[in-house]
């Protein structure tokens, strides 16, 4: 049995919110004898606001978080970055936390946060743990200067970098979420052995559609359903669908648009949209929730910019919750090579306006053998994507020698 401690800020459960890669990945690995504590932030803007008092150890739906309470914050909020350094230098103070915690044998960062490298590095070498495993979400610093615009000599890019270059060479394994991004990775680590590809995935109950209850939306008559359901940022690239809805040129007695979910740029677009009557926005939801809906939905959306970022893989959860539920993808993006054209479970199409048109008319067009095919492409290739089989692939990691 090993003791983990799996350091990830933005950590949460189904019912708590945020981000719920870890909690599945530990119900697994406390079923195979392991003893794990997520250490989170209870005050950060994805938790749901009942969590925010919360400082400490509890445990949620049978797994051991412990809670790290820092500065309130929005999700544009400048705060939210004086959360992320409060984070990283509350995490030093776990050295006192061994009789509560136990001694870690594996630690584990998750970069949402790339900050509390130092104060992880340090719980290794203090508590003489076995192995420090770094888990890559984010390219940083790539992500704000491809993105973003930052420059490369900018300060505090310049002391991410380094954070970056440490990381990779003192972890003793590197497990990345991002599918290619070995090729970034490996020349900075200098060691490819210590490279593992475990990206995001499913509940293996999700893989049932008998326990999915279809949602009832009049509004859309006989009308074919087109569903974007994720973050609202600028991350998301859904101008160029902003711009379609703007001119559907009778596109609107064919599709009727929803979108699900919550960020910084979603009550802008509400308002641009607000004339706009085959459209529908709905809040941050559950992922069961999200389940519901998905059974209703004819075509699934994702979208990303045309950056050289994306050469270094995705990782977005939106593909596998669509594949599960067996929705043909329309993946709007310049050549990623990602799950919608390896598996041929959608059709791929630049992200620009009269591209998305010309795609939506497409799938229209289809054969009805062609488009649930496309479906069940993606049901079966999701498989090999349930957090029970990531998590094992994890603890081969663990326990690599």
């Amino acid at each position: 049995m090993k003791t983990v401690w799996i350091i990830n800020q933005f950590a949460g459960t189904p019912k708590t919110g945020a981000n719920q890669r870890h909690f599945h990945l530990v119900k697994y690995w406390q079923s195979k004898g392991h003893k794990v504590v997520l250490i989170s932030n209870s005050n950060n803007h994805l938790i749901a606001p009942e969590n925010h008092s919360k400082k400490g150890l509890f445990i949620e739906d049978g797994v051991a978080f412990y809670w790290i309470k820092t500065l309130k914050h929005s999700h544009k909020s400048l705060l939210r970055f004086v959360s992320m350094i409060e984070f990283a230098l509350r995490v030093g103070s776990l050295v006192f936390k061994r009789k509560q915690l136990g001694t870690p044998n594996i630690i584990i960062l998750s970069c949402v946060s790339i900050f509390p490298m130092l104060q992880a590095l340090f719980l290794k070498w203090y508590f003489r743990a076995d192995k420090f495993i770094y888990e890559i979400r984010d390219l940083w610093p790539l992500t704000p200067i491809l993105l973003m615009g930052f420059s490369k000599w900018n300060p505090l890019i310049i002391y991410i970098a380094w954070l970056e270059k440490l990381g990779y060479r003192k972890a003793q394994e590197i497990v990345s979420l991002l599918d290619g991004s070995e090729r970034y990775i490996n020349p900075i680590s200098k060691d490819p052995s210590k490279y593992h590809c475990i990206p995001n995935g499913i509940p293996e109950s999700f893989l049932d559609l008998s326990t999915v209850v279809p949602k009832k939306m009049d509004q859309i008559g006989d009308k074919k359903l087109f569903a974007y359901i994720g973050t609202f940022g600028f991350a998301n690239a859904l101008e160029p669908l902003i711009e379609l809805l703007l001119d559907q040129k009778g596109m609107e007695q064919q599709i009727h648009f929803l979108f699900i979910g919550a960020g910084p740029l979603k009550a802008a677009m509400e308002k641009e949209l607000a004339s706009i009557t085959n459209v529908t926005f709905v809040g941050r939801i559950t992922r069961e929730e999200v389940r519901n809906y998905l059974s209703i939905v004819d075509i699934a959306f994702t979208a990303r910019h045309h950056s050289p970022l994306y050469n270094y893989g995705v990782a977005a959860n939106k593909y596998y919750d669509y594949m599960a539920s067996g929705t043909p993808i329309l993946a709007a993006h310049h050549g990623i090579n990602d799950l919608v054209q390896i598996n041929n479970c959608g059709l791929h199409v630049k992200n620009e306006k009269e591209a998305i048109r010309e795609g939506i008319s497409e799938f229209l067009s289809l054969p009805a053998d062609q488009y649930h095919l496309m479906g069940e492409k993606g049901r079966k290739a999701v498989e090999a994507f349930t957090y029970e089989n990531l998590a094992q692939r994890y603890i081969e990691v663990m326990e690599r020698s």
